[in-house]
């Protein structure tokens, strides 16, 4: 498989939740800072060192909820990510990671099919 090289400019993640008339209701959206010196998070990014009990921490830097998106680029990240979740039929919530390179063009770059109820966890922090 061949991609195409998205170059770094940010990456979001965009989350919606399916109300009882089955209208998706977008969530504000999360930032995870990406730099052409640091482009794909990884493990690292994700946590930080273990806790008091031993558990693995929420890393809180390099990410921002709400992100600051202006409203063309959040009509985009709304429309594909709504679109994302009928064409993959999800139901109830969906989460999604988009990459907008540096002109601002929207790629998608996947569904995240899990999710944790963990008070530190992207979801929980977009609902609150």
């Amino acid at each position: 498989v061949v991609q195409q090289y998205i170059p770094p400019g940010r990456e979001i993640r965009v989350g919606l939740v399916e109300l009882d008339d089955g209208t998706l209701q977008t969530l504000p959206k999360y930032e995870y800072f990406v730099s052409p010196e640091d482009p794909i998070r990884t493990m690292a990014h994700k946590y930080t060192d273990k806790d008091d009990q031993g558990e693995l921490k929420l890393a809180t830097s390099q990410r921002k909820c709400p992100a600051d998106v202006d409203p063309e680029l959040e009509a985009e990240l709304d429309r594909q990510a709504k679109l994302a979740h009928k064409a993959l039929k999800h139901r109830d919530y969906s989460l999604f990671d988009f990459r907008v390179d540096p002109q601002g063009k929207v790629y998608f770059l996947e569904a995240c099919p899990y999710v944790s109820f963990t008070p530190g966890c992207p979801l929980m922090v977009m609902t609150d």
